[in-house]
């Protein structure tokens, strides 16, 4: 949730809990005052016509004027008379002497009782209970609760409205940085800094520290970027200055193998072959770790497929290798040609040395491309691989439990590949029995 609405749900929910407070608070005190003023009433007919209705009250509840009086109760020692209109439910018994509320139903009642002595005549002594009903006062407060809450509705409302109109403006210099940090990248010919100034202290001092770490990491990736560089000259100058004595020996030895075939020529041919096939796999991992945007190019499925052939005719020499692909030919994929050509050529070489012959003899694997999951996959029908070496297998210089004449660079060259692409390279278990080697090519 942004900074803004986060402000204006505080300032709406603020507003909403200060109205409900407010209101409540308002309607009590509205609903004292208007009690106050009926206790008032009830104390004003008490002072003005108390003993005037224990004089004449057992003559008034008999008469025309019954109608019109309001409502009392006059207890003396003979009984008690009603005058007036009363409840519909009976009222309590007479006193005590004082104000008090009682609950006839869903209406209340205001009580107030007085003594009154000596009348009619001396010595007499009675008690006069003076009734007003609280309905009217129980209705207008809860018309001025209900109107408070609903114009405290709006109002809080509206403070909402403010509150994020205010917290987008106070937002607005976040905003900006955070636009200044999008664009942020390494390779675009300008140091990584944003801003310094955006009016807002606090702002400013988290970009002045975002531009301190900016600093430390442009420093970082520049001397990263320098012994890259370097170790990818290195490597290509060592492979350049070893494959040419390497590339004469192996002519020689060829020359001598034509002329008279012996073991140890053939093992030293074999060997050299091996150096440089190394040489070569170091060169491609340098590069890999320095693999570049404008490598990269949206390659269609056809032409992929085209390359698998060519990898295919390459490495299995004249095995049956079954190609499918999951897209249709107009699907693409942005990805370094070079680089997975080597890696799948890689895979192919590795899946055909451990694959199985069948009755007629030949080494059958499957490769599967789909475009729509960017992935490459390579199964063979071999013994498999241990599922506790799936990892080690893919760092450099390491080998199966059953050796063999590689260099251990392989899949090493594969995972590179695949991490210039933002992927990786999984071996698992086959459908077929053996390895299942999945490149992920997420792109650039």
């Amino acid at each position: 949730m942004k900074l803004a609405t986060r402000t204006g749900l505080a300032s709406l929910v603020a507003s909403t809990l200060a109205v409900i407070v407010l209101a409540n608070v308002a309607a009590n005190e509205f609903e004292r005052v208007l009690r106050t003023r009926v206790d008032e009433q009830l104390r004003a007919r008490a002072d003005s016509s108390a003993a005037i209705l224990v004089a004449v009250g057992d003559r008034l509840a008999v008469s025309e004027l019954n109608g019109v009086i309001e409502s009392a109760r006059i207890a003396t020692p003979s009984g008690v008379v009603a005058v007036g209109e009363q409840p519909t439910e009976a009222l309590p018994a007479v006193g005590p002497i004082g104000v008090r509320t009682v609950d006839l139903g869903a209406e209340q009642w205001r009580l107030l009782a007085v003594e009154v002595l000596d009348v009619p005549i001396p010595g007499d002594r009675a008690v006069v209970e003076f009734a007003e009903p609280l309905g009217a006062v129980e209705q207008r407060v809860r018309d001025v609760r209900r109107r408070m809450f609903a114009t405290g509705l709006f109002a809080a409302i509206g403070a909402g409205l403010v509150g994020w109109a205010f917290g987008r403006r106070a937002v607005r210099p976040l905003t900006r940085l955070q636009r200044d940090a999008a664009v942020l990248a390494p390779d675009a010919g300008r140091p990584l800094a944003v801003g310094s100034r955006y009016g807002s202290p606090e702002v400013d001092e988290v970009a002045a520290a975002l531009n301190a770490s900016l600093s430390e990491l442009g420093a970082a990736i520049a001397r990263r970027e320098s012994a890259l560089a370097a170790a990818r000259n290195f490597a290509g100058s060592a492979t350049h200055e070893l494959r040419t004595p390497l590339q004469s020996a192996m002519t020689n030895l060829d020359v001598a193998l034509a002329r008279a075939s012996h073991p140890e020529l053939v093992d030293a041919r074999a060997e050299l072959g091996r150096m440089a096939d190394s040489l070569h796999a170091i060169q491609v991992l340098a590069e890999a770790d320095l693999a570049r945007a404008e490598w990269f190019e949206d390659v269609g499925v056809d032409a992929l497929l085209d390359v698998l052939d060519e990898v295919v005719m390459r490495a299995g020499s004249g095995s049956d290798v079954r190609v499918s692909v999951v897209a249709s030919d107009r699907a693409t994929m942005r990805i370094w040609p070079e680089g997975v050509r080597l890696a799948v050529d890689n895979l192919i070489r590795n899946a055909l040395r451990h694959a199985r012959r069948d009755g007629d003899g030949d080494l059958r694997i499957d490769v599967v491309v789909d475009p729509d999951t960017s992935t490459i996959v390579v199964d063979d029908d071999g013994v498999g691989v241990a599922e506790s070496d799936r990892v080690r297998l893919v760092a450099p210089f390491e080998r199966g439990g059953s050796g063999g004449d590689g260099s251990g660079l392989g899949l090493a060259i594969v995972d590179r590949v695949c991490a210039a692409h933002g992927g990786r390279v999984t071996l698992g278990a086959s459908p077929s029995g053996g390895t299942r080697a999945v490149m992920t090519l997420a792109g650039p």
